[in-house]
């Protein structure tokens, strides 16, 4: 099975760009993975990515019935032995550096300022990144379409 990679990059918040309503409208393919700017918080952006067919990439599991597309895409590569066959999981998706990501510095490259005594500057006053991952479903996805986590 294939699995393909695009990232698409928004430094600015989802609800109101035009760069972010052109990312979320060009046409993906089922089973692409995106990585978008988008505050946990923002209730109306998250709906407006769902609406598109997006469903984060958190390892959530999906009725196989729902989404024919996304499970002959990806099918049970990150389901664990013991779900129900008519279930299966979209892969969970974190980026191991995403604590290092600042508003000032959104790439983790090290600059002169980055470093005191050979290590990273604690800039506390910094939120954590908004980055998530996401993958296309093919189709718009409601809350009731992922099974709670066990």
């Amino acid at each position: 099975m294939s699995f393909a990679v695009a990232t698409v990059l928004a430094f600015t918040t989802f609800g109101g760009t035009a760069f972010a309503d052109k990312a979320v409208s060009s046409q993906p393919v089922v089973g692409e993975v995106r990585v978008f700017a988008v505050a946990s918080a923002d209730r109306q952006a998250i709906e407006r990515l769902h609406q598109a067919g997006w469903v984060e990439a958190r390892g959530e599991l999906l009725a196989a019935s729902a989404f024919p597309e996304l499970y002959g895409t990806i099918g049970r590569d990150w389901t664990t032995d013991g779900v129900e066959e008519t279930w299966f999981a979209v892969p969970e998706i974190r980026d191991r550096l995403q604590g290092q990501l600042s508003s000032d510095n959104p790439f983790g490259v090290l600059g002169p300022s980055d470093l005191v005594s050979g290590g990273r500057v604690a800039k506390p006053w910094l939120k954590r990144s908004p980055l998530s991952y996401w993958i296309y479903a093919g189709r718009p996805v409601s809350g009731a379409d992922a099974k709670a986590r066990r």
